[in-house]
């Protein structure tokens, strides 16, 4: 808990300091996260499972790996002649420099800072400990960022099936694409109003029971899940956690126009936003279900400084930060440093 209340603490303590010169602030944070998430050791609950799959490739075992993570093992064992941390290593500084470079591009130099501290604050940051594979597939994607900004969708659709050779389920952008074509820059939101209306009434609704239905064209390797506590436990409490992308997306949806206005780009940040929330209110409290709406949640990193800038007076841009702030810091407390999601406490270094 301590590196962690530390990396918060000196990101705000950078952010005081630092505001003649962000690029020292954001320069100096992202090798701190780096550093933290490179040299971590049996930190996060599938740490030891992708010391078994190094081991799996490393003896030729005929075992499913997706193939981009496979090359990426086999790289370090037969190029670099290294052991699975640096496989860690490399997974990290992909993950870091992805979202860091998006950060720069898609955020104002004075929301670097808030950009940053929801990284980590929403569970970003501590699920890429967790869940290697999936995140090196949503870095490609963030990396991608400036083809679905441009219009490329054929290129960014390229790029979608690229990371789906880490984790398959990465294809559920393929959707967003087609989705983003229909609705982006669209005048009229009845549309997105209905489909989040349906949203909140799946919260009544049990849909995990649809996976039986479908259960005969699941793959076979994924048919376990079936019968796992991801899928067959719903955290009820979850539904806190919904509170507050829940009154953002609906401030996004009254105040698209006018955003849009002033940002062009904003919708591309709306729209994706607004996918996190759909899923997350379809399947809240299915941990398996939810890991669908990872490749959604980095856009709050984009949509909060759109809050905060629509505000006319300097006074209700702050106060509206420092909700965001408080808020993401005491979804940490909760849920990293009290409930240690992601299993990433207590903090190991390869050295410890």
């Amino acid at each position: 808990m301590i590196v962690y209340s530390f990396l918060i603490l000196i990101c705000i303590f950078l952010q005081i300091f630092c505001k003649k010169n962000r690029k020292i602030f954001f320069n100096l944070t992202i090798i701190m996260l780096f550093l933290v998430s490179a040299f971590r050791y049996n930190v996060g609950t599938d740490y030891e499972h992708y010391g078994n799959i190094f081991q799996w490739v490393l003896n030729g075992y005929d075992v499913y790996v997706e193939s981009g993570f496979k090359i990426l093992n086999i790289f370090v064992q037969r190029v670099l002649n290294m052991d699975v941390i640096a496989v860690y290593f490399i997974s990290s500084l992909i993950i870091i420099i992805s979202f860091a470079k998006s950060i720069k591009e898609n955020v104002s130099s004075q929301y670097w800072f808030i950009g940053i501290f929801i990284f980590i604050g929403s569970g970003i940051y501590f699920a890429s400990f967790n869940l290697i594979r999936q995140y090196i597939a949503i870095a490609i994607i963030v990396a991608g960022m400036p083809l679905l900004i441009k219009r490329r969708y054929i290129k960014y659709s390229i790029l979608v099936l690229i990371a789906s050779t880490f984790h398959t389920s990465v294809l559920i952008v393929e959707f967003f694409i087609v989705f983003l074509i229909v609705f982006r820059n669209k005048k009229n939101t009845k549309i997105l109003w209905y489909i989040y209306i349906v949203s909140i009434l799946c919260m009544i609704i049990d849909i995990r029971n649809i996976f039986n239905i479908f259960s005969m064209i699941i793959p076979d390797r994924w048919l376990w899940y079936l019968n796992s506590d991801f899928l067959l436990e719903k955290n009820t409490s979850a539904i806190l956690k919904q509170i507050v992308p829940n009154i953002t997306i609906i401030f996004l949806l009254r105040k698209r126009r006018c955003i849009l206005k002033h940002n062009i780009n904003a919708d591309v940040y709306i729209l994706g936003y607004f996918m996190f929330v759909i899923i997350t209110n379809c399947f809240f409290g299915v941990l398996l279900l939810l890991r669908l709406s990872n490749y959604f949640d980095f856009y709050l990193i984009y949509c909060v400084p759109l809050i905060i800038e629509f505000w006319r007076y300097k006074e209700n841009k702050r106060l509206t930060m420092w909700i965001f702030i408080l808020y993401y810091l005491l979804l940490t407390i909760v849920t990293i440093f009290i409930m240690n999601g992601h299993g990433v406490m207590p903090y190991r270094t390869i050295w410890s």
